[in-house]
């Protein structure tokens, strides 16, 4: 089954703020995020210079250095969260450096990624999305490590060698093949070509004497952008060049290999360097994996607190009212129905949760049967009935054609349960939700349209996760996960809002 792409996040509305104290790694990042299409991108240089810019003008995320003058990263990350206005700003921290301590304590602040330098364009904008998507809030991050063991990639390191002779190239490629994925150059521009592409190398066999761009120029380049800086470089020279190998040991070059090519070292010195750039890669799930606990944690707290809470509070209250009517039969069969609906609700949320997290990590199975809608569609709106009766809501489903839909059943109950929520929540008291069903080209058309409109600060992004609007209780993940729920069984999702005219939320199936 393909994995199920999560929502990405546009940026062509949004303004980054960038705090960097150094130069050149500030006007790289700014460069990064302008290429990746963001509307504005203001910078500055030191903490107390960001915090003055957060106050004037108005930013939807911030990266920054935590090595800052005047006011640090960690310092200017508590500030923002103190501060209602900015709370909710996602944050990323940058760092030269993955000290467990400083980790955590980002995180307890309330960090929503922490990237380490040198980072690739790629992975900073993997970063930023993933932040704007998934903010992690304040205080809600885990105070003790997973000492759970991490899974680590087996693909293997991309090694590039560059040197103008022929067989030279072909003499290591067939030394290092069987334990790496080897790509070749003949010349320098050709390899700070391959270096910025997407699939960077991760070690780099550079030949110093090159014609028209030495291997030290090469390396000065490479060593001089943030975007490549990461990338290990091993020297090849020739045993009279010592100098040379000086300065490019001094640019930032790990190692040297002479000519002629001895084997053995060869592959000893490549296995070496092969072995850190691998441990570096851990330490990155590592961090990946602390900041993604703290993600989750934050998650079910938002679950807990807010979905959870409600039907659990009915039946403990339908229960309490149970011991003052034992005797009343038609009181006791209302309570009865009640808890029953709320437990319903309570196992659907559940499970409508594991769903979830099974269709965003790429391991839900779909079965698809043949079944009838209208079964579905009448027990959402007797689990709904209490919030329609308090409400004095009129629900009116109309069937223009047949209701056999093709699917998973359950999966359809939770994603039209989490929008039939919605519309029910949003429609003023004393107005109407109705529900259509038609063809439409391959497809059950389910709508569901309702007197209230969507807020204008949420239309574009009202299918993400985490987005929502006046709504004390909400977690802001029912829209995305009916999102989800729909797409995976091939069908797709919509929705229309204005003032004049209310919401009408489509859904559409296949039959």
């Amino acid at each position: 089954m393909e994995k199920q792409q999560q929502i990405r996040p546009t940026f062509d509305s949004l303004t980054a703020l960038v705090v960097e104290s150094v130069d050149n790694m500030r006007t790289t990042i700014v460069t990064i995020l302008v290429d990746a299409g963001f509307k504005q991108v203001l910078s500055a240089g030191t903490g107390s210079d960001a915090l003055n810019i957060l106050q004037k003008h108005d930013v939807d995320v911030v990266l920054s250095e935590w090595q800052l003058p005047k006011l640090n990263g960690i310092e200017l990350l508590r500030n923002v969260r103190q501060d209602p206005k900015l709370a909710q700003i996602p944050f990323i921290m940058t760092s030269a450096t993955i000290e467990q301590s400083e980790v955590i304590r980002a995180i307890r602040n309330g960090v929503s990624e922490y990237v380490v330098k040198p980072f690739s364009a790629k992975i900073l904008i993997e970063r930023v999305q993933r932040a704007i998507t998934n903010p992690v809030k304040q205080n809600n991050a885990p105070h003790q490590r997973s000492h759970t063991n991490t899974t680590h990639k087996t693909d293997k390191l991309n090694v590039l060698v560059v040197d103008d002779e022929a067989a030279n190239i072909q003499l290591l490629s067939d030394l290092l093949k069987d334990k790496y994925a080897i790509k070749a150059a003949k010349d320098g521009k050709l390899a700070l070509d391959i270096c910025l592409s997407e699939h960077q190398p991760d070690i780099i066999l550079l030949d110093i004497m090159m014609p028209n761009m030495d291997g030290l120029e090469v390396c000065k380049r490479l060593k001089a952008s943030p975007k490549t800086q990461h990338i290990a470089i091993i020297f090849l020279t020739a045993m009279n060049t010592t100098d040379d190998v000086v300065k490019g040991l001094n640019l930032g070059a790990l190692d040297y290999i002479t000519k002629p090519i001895n084997p053995t070292i060869v592959k000893a010195r490549v296995d070496t360097h092969a072995k850190v750039v691998m441990s570096n890669k851990a330490l990155h799930q590592q961090l990946d994996s602390m900041v993604e606990m703290a993600r989750l944690k934050d998650e079910f707290d938002r679950i807990v607190k807010n979905d959870l809470k409600q039907p659990l509070n009915e039946i403990f209250k339908s229960l309490d009212q149970l011991e003052f009517h034992p005797r009343d039969l038609n009181r006791v069969r209302e309570l009865a129905r009640t808890i029953r609906t709320s437990s319903t609700n309570l196992s659907m949320m559940i499970e409508g949760m594991l769903a979830v997290s099974q269709i965003e990590d790429g391991s839900y199975q779909l079965n698809p049967i043949n079944f009838r809608l209208r079964p579905v569609l009448d027990k959402i709106v007797e689990n709904f009935a209490a919030t329609i009766s308090n409400k004095r809501l009129e629900i009116n489903v109309e069937y223009h054609c047949g209701d056999n839909i093709i699917g998973e059943e359950q999966l359809t109950l939770s994603a039209l349960s989490n929008l039939f929520q919605n519309a029910v929540e949003a429609a003023p008291r004393g107005s109407a939700v109705n529900i259509d069903i038609e063809h439409e080209d391959k497809f059950t058309k389910i709508s569901m349209s309702n007197q209230g409109s969507v807020p204008e600060e949420i239309m574009g992004t009202f299918f993400d996760k985490y987005v929502s609007s006046g709504k004390k209780n909400s977690t802001g993940i029912g829209t995305y996960a009916s999102k989800l729920m729909t797409e995976i069984q091939n069908g797709k999702i919509a929705f229309s809002s204005s003032e004049s005219l209310g919401t009408q939320l489509l859904v559409y199936l296949p039959h």
